[in-house]
């Protein structure tokens, strides 16, 4: 065995851990500071409020014009708006943490945020990141990846630093408790596909492997129960703390084939990534069978199931009561984007797919 384990992020795990906001950013040595959210739904719930409270003491402005999927532009414009700041604090779903963190990175090392998509190296570090989620499913919060999109190019790519890990997450599950039943579906199933494609992923290792069976079980355990009822604080706590772990696992493994075409139904369809994901990995668990060194049998076996096969059928019945559907309308003209969006996906995916392969699975799903 030879591998690196590095998870610079400090987290607090509990109901009630964001009035601890305040306490940490002082401990940072903030002065200024700036809030990164979405457009509306924090306000609307209250914590945008709330979190502004805790920050009494300190010159804190709000960016929230980060929409789903957020673009390199609105980066930009986030980076102007944290100009003189030394503190962002990410608030919201995987959208608005990728953006704080990429605004973090790209004040810190210049330039616009396409150019990270491009290849540049966010190689300084800029504003410390508080990380705040209130979804379950990124784990955006403990990774050093965002995925940003490009309208221009009508891409969605990633890009990842080092730098752009948060210093502190505070990973409240009373946050959660507002998410709708549709949102909650999707992220669960993003956490789920975390879970299970870092664990086959051929950058896999011994520590995010033990990580990642645990968070795949909990997702199975609770994710309909908390989309059934979203009230539920147990199922709530449990689809947190799986959607965390699964993210300890990827920010090292990666993801796959499913991560990577999810990119791609987005392009060609305006998919929802969870919903991509939840759709696909039922497909590419079975193209998989055979490559995985028999990592699909130990999880069915740590999850109750007495095969791989039933433990695919276990997805595929999941995905059914989360409303994903089953007939996305591919077309035969859609095969040259969904296979130029695969991207990193291929590369890490344990059984290797050329064009012509991935041009046959996704026909498969037609």
């Amino acid at each position: 065995m030879d591998f690196t384990y590095h998870m610079p992020t400090k987290v607090r795990f509990g109901c009630g851990v964001l009035d601890e906001l305040g306490k940490h950013a002082h401990g940072l040595g903030a002065k200024r500071a700036l809030v990164v959210t979405g457009r509306g739904s924090m306000r609307k719930t209250g914590t945008l409020d709330r979190v502004i409270g805790l920050l009494d003491g300190f010159d804190a402005g709000v960016f929230e014009d980060v929409e789903p999927d957020p673009s390199t532009e609105t980066v930009d414009e986030g980076v102007k708006a944290a100009k003189k700041c030394d503190l962002i604090v990410a608030l919201g779903g995987g959208s608005a943490l990728d953006a704080a963190k990429a605004i973090s990175a790209v004040a810190g090392n210049g330039g616009k945020a396409s150019e990270y998509l491009n290849g540049r190296k966010a190689e300084k570090p800029g504003p410390g990141i508080i990380a705040i989620p209130t979804t379950a499913g990124t784990a955006s919060e403990v990774t050093e990846v965002v995925v940003l999109s490009d309208k221009e190019r009508k891409i969605k790519r990633s890009f990842r630093s080092v730098r752009m890990y948060p210093a502190i997450a505070l990973d409240d599950p009373e946050l959660t408790l507002t998410m709708p039943k549709e949102v909650t579906a999707s992220t669960g199933l993003d956490a789920l596909s975390h879970a299970v494609e870092a664990l086959v992923s051929k950058n896999s290792q011994p520590i995010t492997d033990t990580l990642c069976m645990a968070a795949a079980k909990l997702v199975l355990e609770n994710l309909e129960t908390a989309y059934e009822d979203g009230s539920d604080i147990r199922a709530r706590e449990n689809m947190l703390l799986a959607s965390l772990t699964a993210g300890f696992g990827i920010t090292h493994a990666g993801a796959g084939l499913a991560h990577g075409l999810s990119y791609s139904l987005w392009t060609v369809k305006g998919m929802p990534h969870g919903l991509a994901c939840g759709l696909l990995l039922p497909h590419v668990m079975r193209f998989n069978l055979g490559y995985v060194g028999g990592k699909y049998a130990a999880l069915a076996g740590f999850c109750g199931y007495k095969s791989p096969e039933a433990l695919i059928g276990r997805l595929e019945e999941l995905n059914m009561a989360l409303g994903v559907p089953k007939n996305i309308g591919l077309r035969e003209s859609d095969l040259p984007a969904m296979i130029s969006g695969a991207g990193g996906g291929v590369k890490v995916n344990p059984r290797p797919a050329d064009e012509k392969q991935l041009a046959s699975f996704i026909r498969a799903m037609m």
